[in-house]
């Protein structure tokens, strides 16, 4: 063990694999978490695969020449590459763009994490997005991106800094949403519901991804709502009547979000 991925040689860590464990009770959840995960991949690279023949422009500013890869920033003719990014932009056609396209290599919510992260890919001459702004205000958010041909090798450095980070105890990401627990807003206990009285089935499936995703967009509207799932690999989740129409909308934008995704 080096003391700090900053001494491990570039290419370290290509053999080396990493192993997650969990609790023989916990073991039936988190396999279907994997299988989620996996369900949702391949549904990102059918879309992907289904984008036609026809190179079709996307909807961009009148006046645009070149879009960013990266940031999906919008420029005039007299840009060629992102200033925010560092990498030539393309022509504002979806083909252009899905042709050595942006993966998501990192979403964790930590600061300190995303700015030691982004120095590493800086070290290595990793272009990722916002590159040029380490230190600005995307480094609040959890989203580190990098083109595909670059995201084997960012996937070493994000390794060898998750592992620098592993054996530190002082950080602390704290402990994930179960997108099976409920969630009772305020506004649920002033009416006097009960959770019986979430009756209406919005959305029932096997995506734990899709669960998460629906639960999320409720708690910001502060819908209550409540989540059966006997068993691991499939969930139901309820809304109350009262709910029924936004709760309705929400889920649309949600799965037309996840297809798109």
């Amino acid at each position: 063990m080096y003391d700090s991925f900053e001494e491990q040689p570039l290419g370290w860590g290509t053999s080396t694999e990493f192993e997650v464990l969990v609790s023989i009770e916990n073991f039936p959840f988190a396999k279907w978490v994997v299988t989620s995960e996996k369900e949702m991949s391949k549904e990102q690279e059918a879309g992907a695969e289904q984008s036609g023949e026809v190179d079709e422009p996307i909807d961009a500013e009148p006046g645009v020449t070149g879009i960013c890869p990266l940031c999906y920033a919008q420029f005039a003719e007299t840009y060629s590459v992102c200033p925010n990014c560092g990498v030539p932009l393309r022509p504002p056609q979806k083909g252009a763009l899905e042709q050595n396209s942006a993966k998501v290599l990192c979403n964790l919510s930590h600061p300190q994490f995303l700015a030691d992260l982004r120095m590493a890919l800086q070290r290595v001459e990793i272009p990722f997005n916002n590159a040029k702004f380490p230190q600005g205000p995307d480094t609040l958010r959890g989203d580190v991106v990098v083109l595909d041909s670059d995201f084997d090798r960012a996937t070493q450095v994000l390794a060898q800094a998750l592992q620098y980070w592993e054996f530190d105890r002082r950080i602390s990401f704290g402990p994930s949403h179960d997108p099976r627990e409920p969630y009772w807003p305020q506004q649920a206990k002033k009416n006097g519901w009960y959770p019986e009285d979430l009756a209406m089935l919005l959305w029932t499936g096997g995506n734990l991804n899709i669960l998460d995703g629906v639960g999320m967009a409720l708690r910001e509207h502060e819908i209550a709502y409540r989540v059966e799932s006997p068993e691991p690999g499939s969930a139901k989740l309820f809304v109350h009547p009262d709910n029924e129409e936004q709760a309705r909308e929400i889920l649309r934008d949600v799965l037309e979000g996840a297809s798109l995704e």
